[in-house]
């Protein structure tokens, strides 16, 4: 009979996937309110913001981005259990970062980051449940990309400012 003895250390070591249930249910929270925020983002697109008749529609998206945020906090207050749980704090704390910034050259840099790192969000896919948390992490940069495209339309073209204003 062979006698098993093992040279590598465990102990300390992270298990993969061990998040606990109530961090995947309060990331789950926080995708939920994201269609609701993006809309409402959509529907103040472009405006100026001083016209009287829009302001419920501002309250409206004050309170959709205020509830997102509140998500983002539950989140990042919640025991991460292991890599997956470290990964959907990570998404959180992006779109935490880009909610409480004022500095757009900040919002770029997250999101430049997030759209070529997006990889660095996720965790290694050893089963079925890293692949699910997978695509909840997807679903959540999906959605912020589309969240910050939304004012990509209104952004100053730079070739404008290069043929100067009598163009």
């Amino acid at each position: 009979m062979a006698n098993f003895l093992s040279t590598t250390s465990h102990m300390g070591q992270e298990p993969p996937f061990e998040p606990g249930a109530s961090i995947l249910v309060l990331f789950a929270g926080l995708l939920a309110t994201l269609p609701q925020m993006i809309s409402d983002e959509r529907d103040m697109s472009g405006h100026p913001g001083w016209d009287p008749a829009i302001d419920p529609w501002f309250r409206a998206a004050e309170q959709s981005l205020a509830r997102t945020k509140a998500a983002c906090v539950a989140v990042l207050r919640a025991p991460a259990g292991g890599q997956a749980g470290q990964a959907l704090k990570r998404v959180a704390d992006l779109y935490f970062k880009v909610i409480g910034s004022r500095c757009p050259e900040e919002v770029a840099r997250l999101r430049e980051d997030a759209r070529l790192r997006r990889w660095a969000y996720c965790v290694p896919a050893c089963d079925a449940r890293a692949v699910w948390v997978n695509g909840q992490i997807t679903a959540a940069l999906d959605a912020f990309e589309e969240w910050l495209a939304i004012e990509d339309a209104f952004a100053p073209d730079p070739q404008d400012a290069e043929l100067g204003p009598d163009f």
